[in-house]
This record gives structure tokens, sequence and C-alpha cells, in this order.
């Protein structure tokens, strides 16, 4: 670009140039939409007008939407979808905030998605109708989607949602690349839990052997993963500071000898019988069992879950078997901090890790969990901080302690 075009480009754009393209190499990283990208004036238009409807009020009311941009092929695609529910406006209306205000009252995020395309001129760019579609849910909790054809996911292209006055949440569908906030893009963390990161650990050396991974492969991982994703999530919303420690059940007698707790626990809340029901219940074959196993053992795990999330909450360190039941609660960890060798940083689906995490920097709740998860590999901690970051641990099969930063579904850079 030259500078008089980036001139221009400003005089027309809200953010500055560097803005559009930083959503755009978020767009194209392994973890971004399996589209075709967006164009750059094409994320800007969307970027600008989504922007310009969180900083105004349409019946003293503010405006939360989600709008997604539809490339003229992909329009042709969505209508011709049978399993979409797509309320199509004839011929439209133009694409700007004081037309777009009056739509997006109807249109809350969590229930349908405007959509957005170039006009057949090519001139500008027209609103031409909204699908029904669900926002970022956990699996446990939500009636399962696409039972006998009747869909509610986002159609998987550009989209921007208002979550707030000048802030903005851009995502591919329902996969989180970031947000825009004080002007400035900040690209979403990569979830620690995916396999190409700390999941590959766990799952080659704390779930190996059991017998649901061994039958369902990747789906019990999936069910795993968003069983410790809600957990940290439901923590977060209780204390502000907590630690959880997860010993596979062959290690429990041995490291018992690193923790004091202040009351022991034994309790089956059967967390991976629920997930094999809810496997054994979601046959493609039969659709309808989704829906009464499916959703029913779903919120069994969730309770159980927030159960859990309780006893967390007592000071101290929360210790469960790798099935997720409780052992110990406000456990005080003492495992010997000599212990712990190089601690570096995990890998990422982004192609990051690998340098000197600053261990020293933290408290003793970071250091006791990390010694205890160094002491007794291949258990596996999480530390919740007071000033927000969930810190994962785990050794690595080199010797080195690997941290992951920080694992909430929401982290951004």
């Amino acid at each position: 670009m030259t500078p008089g075009e980036e001139n221009q480009e400003r005089e027309h754009s809200l953010f500055h140039p560097s803005v559009y393209e930083e959503i755009l190499k978020a767009w194209n990283r392994p973890q971004g939409g399996e589209t075709a990208s967006p164009a750059l004036q094409d994320i800007a238009a969307l970027v600008d007008l989504a922007f310009r409807l969180s900083v105004r009020k349409e019946e003293d009311l503010e405006i939360t939407t989600s709008l997604a941009f539809v490339p003229l092929p992909k329009r042709v695609e969505l209508l011709g979808d049978s399993d979409l529910d797509v309320l199509e406006y004839r011929p439209g209306t133009p694409a700007d905030a004081e037309d777009v205000a009056k739509l997006a009252l109807s249109c809350a995020p969590s229930e349908s998605t405007l959509l957005i395309s170039e006009d057949t001129s090519r001139s500008g760019y027209v609103l031409w109708g909204h699908v029904l579609s669900s926002g970022l849910q956990s699996r446990f909790d939500e009636v399962p989607v696409g039972i006998y054809r009747f869909a509610s996911v986002r159609p998987n292209v550009f989209t921007v949602s208002i979550t707030g006055p000048a802030t903005l949440l851009i995502t591919s569908g329902n996969m989180v690349l970031g947000q825009i906030v004080d002007w400035a893009f900040h690209e979403a963390v990569p979830s620690p839990l995916e396999f190409n990161a700390m999941g590959r650990h766990i799952i080659d050396r704390v779930l190996r052997g059991n017998p649901l991974l061994a039958k369902y492969k990747t789906r019990f991982w999936h069910e795993y993963r968003d069983a410790l994703a809600l957990l940290i999530e439901q923590i977060r919303a209780r204390v502000s500071g907590a630690t959880v420690i997860i010993v596979p059940q062959d290690l429990l007698k041995a490291c018992s000898k690193d923790y004091r707790a202040r009351q022991s626990a034994s309790c089956n809340l059967r967390l991976l019988d629920l997930i094999g029901m809810r496997l054994a219940e979601s046959s493609p074959e039969e659709p309808l069992a989704r829906i009464t196993g499916g959703l029913g053992f779903g919120q069994q795990v969730s309770r159980r879950l927030a159960f859990l999330s309780q006893l967390a909450a007592i000071d101290g360190a929360l210790i469960t078997t790798t099935a997720l039941d409780p052992v110990a609660v406000g456990a005080k960890l003492h495992a010997d901090i000599r212990v712990i060798g190089s601690v570096v940083e995990g890998e990422n689906s982004a192609g990051g890790g690998g340098q000197t995490f600053p261990l020293e920097r933290y408290g003793t709740r970071h250091s006791s969990a990390a010694a205890f998860v160094a002491a007794h590999s291949p258990a596996f901690g999480f530390v919740f901080s007071h000033d927000g970051p969930v810190r994962a641990f785990i050794m690595g099969e080199n010797g080195a302690l690997l941290c992951w930063p920080d694992c909430r579904l929401s982290a951004f850079r």
C-alpha cells in the first residue's frame, strides 16, 4: 500500500489499517476459518459498522448483535441449505449504521446473526437477512443441534459480535479469533487444552489405558477436554484464587506424603460414567437419543462439575483423580520445590511455546503446585490467580516442567 492509498484508507476507516491486517492474520492461522479468507475491505466494512452500532443506542437501548459477512457465492449456498433457518429480506437494506440499528434490536447474539454481503453491483454492502444460530455454549448444558436437520450453528464465516460499548468479539462462526478493545485488536490465546498443546500430554500420559478413550477415541477426549474447560470456568466464576491438582489413581498413595488435607474426601461423582453414557447414546443413527440421553447426561455432568467447583473455593488445593473424583479439599501442598528444574511455556496450536516461564515471579500458590506436579508426574494442575489468569502445569517428556500461562476460555493477548 502506497502512502497515498494508506491515507485514503484511513479517511474511510475507523481503525488503523494494521488492525484489519492483524484480524486477517488471526483468521489465517491454523485455528482460523476453513472457508476462504475475507478481503481486507470486507473486514474493515464489517468491523467499522459493528463499532458504530456499539456506541449508539436505539430506542434508548444499547445495541448488542452479531454481524456476519457472507461472500456472494456463500449467500447462494446458505439460502439453498434446507438445514438452516434463514430469514431473507427482499430487497434488503443498505448496511449502514442508521438502517442496521433498527433491525439489530430484533437480533440477540445468542439467538441469531444478521447476514451482510456486497450488493450485486459491488458498490456497497446490503443487509439481506438473518439466520437462527446459537452463540458460544457448553456442550453439557445445551440441547444438541443438528437433530432431524434442525441446525442452529453459526455459519463458518467472518463474524463480529458487539459485547459492549466499543467492544467487539471477532469470530469465525463460533471460533473466537480475538476482540477489539481500546481501538486495538487482541488475538485470542489458543486453548492449552487442545490436542496439539497440553491435551497431547494428558491423552498420552494421563488417560492412556482408559477404556472410554480406547473405545471412543477423539469423541471421548472432546468430552473430557470440555469437562475440564467447564470446571475451569465454573471455578473462575466462584473464586479469585484456587488450586486444582489432578492425580492418576495409581499415584494417589505415593503423593499423599506431599500434602496435608483440611478434609479428606471420598466421593464417586461418576463423571466418566456419565460421559460414557452420553457417548453411547449419541449414535448418529439414533438422533432422538441425542436429546433424551445427551442432554440429560450432559446436565448431570454440568451439575457435578458445579459441585466440584464449590470444593475448590475452600482455602487450599482441591485434589482429584483423573476421573475428577475429589480426594482432598483445602490441602496444603508441601512437595520439595528443589524438584523443579527448568520451567518453559508449553506448545500451542499457533506454534508458540518453548520460552522460559518465570515461575520465581509468582507466589507460593504457584510454586507449591509446580513442585507437586513435578514430583508426581504425570499429575497436572491449574492455578487460579487473583489477577485473572489460570495457569496450567504438567511435566514434559524431556524433564522440563511445562506451563501454559492462561487457560481461560476467553483469554486474549
